[in-house]
């Protein structure tokens, strides 16, 4: 009864903290004359992307590393093949040319600079430094590089200073809600005799990137696809290089093997495939969402040996 009333409050908040979210970010966009992407590469991104820092945090401490890069590398797996997967699926997702070509390649080159960083299986304080500072710069370029945003009439009625504490409430119940999700599943897969670094690749990687699909879901219904591309591509990077780079400065990161010889390649591909399929168009359709869920679907059955031994 317990697992059941935290699932039940926390889709309750995740829905309610979505929309809010995305009403906000709209809002804050045009009472700053800010682009919505750019904010969704900043706030939403940082917003989503603290669930992840949280657990790698607190994985840091119990010691517990297949748990912290699991969520990592399955969280941004999940993110591409999931999040934008239900996203297309429902509707197809359009972006610019500029910005696939900007935050697209950034996202690319970020997911190089990691797997690098990784190579040797431990992220030392240094790297840590490397990771932080190559976000620093990317997000500079995004604020120099911005051109604003035109009206839309799905703003809030408010200024800037009270959009900008509903983004933050839509993020606080986002978080909580997210939370209660992940708590009772982690618990019963512990029952089952599940691994801790499939736990961290499958249901704490889904849990904590459970923010972005609720943001996702209320995008596509207020029309707002920047805000889904925004989020996810920056969601992906801060995870990588924010959430891994200050973890590290506080203790060096062991990556574990089954991580770095497989699930860390299958992000890779994951991350390559979905830029060639935003590519193609200049957009995600119905049909390449559903082919997205149907690998990420047979992802989590191959994480849980449901294809055998």
């Amino acid at each position: 009864m317990i697992d059941l009333t935290l699932v039940s409050a926390g889709l309750v908040l995740l829905t309610l903290g979505a929309d809010v979210l995305v009403r906000a970010v709209v809002t804050l966009a045009k009472r700053l004359g800010l682009s919505t992407l750019l904010i969704s590469l900043t706030v939403v991104a940082l917003g989503t992307s603290l669930p992840e820092f949280f657990v790698v945090i607190k994985a840091q401490i119990d010691d517990a590393p297949g748990i912290g890069m699991g969520n990592i590398v399955g969280s941004n797996i999940a993110n591409l093949l999931l999040i934008l997967g239900v996203g297309a699926a429902l509707k197809p997702l359009s972006t610019a040319p500029a910005t696939l070509t900007r935050d697209g390649m950034a996202m690319l080159a970020g997911t190089a600079v990691f797997v690098a960083g990784t190579s040797t299986g431990l992220i030392t304080p240094w790297i840590g430094v490397l990771f932080v500072g190559l976000l620093a710069g990317y997000f500079l370029v995004c604020v120099l590089k911005d051109g604003g945003v035109e009206a839309d009439d799905d703003a809030l009625n408010v200024g800037p200073w009270l959009a900008l504490l509903a983004a933050f409430g839509g993020l606080l119940a986002l978080i909580i809600g997210s939370d209660c999700l992940v708590r009772g599943g982690v618990s019963l897969a512990r029952t089952w005799g599940v691994g801790e670094t499939v736990i961290g690749l499958t249901l704490v990687a889904v849990g904590t990137s459970l923010p972005e699909l609720a943001t996702t879901l209320a995008a596509v219904r207020r029309g707002h696809p920047e805000v889904i591309l925004g989020g996810v591509l920056g969601s992906n990077l801060f995870n990588l290089l924010g959430v891994i780079g200050v973890a590290a400065l506080i203790k060096p990161i062991p990556v574990p093997d089954e991580i770095l010889h497989l699930d860390l390649w299958l992000m890779v591909l994951a991350t390559v495939v979905t830029l060639l399929l935003l590519r193609t168009g200049w957009r995600l359709d119905r049909r390449e969402g559903g082919a997205m869920l149907a690998a990420y679907g047979a992802y989590v059955a191959f994480q849980f040996g449901l294809f055998g031994s």
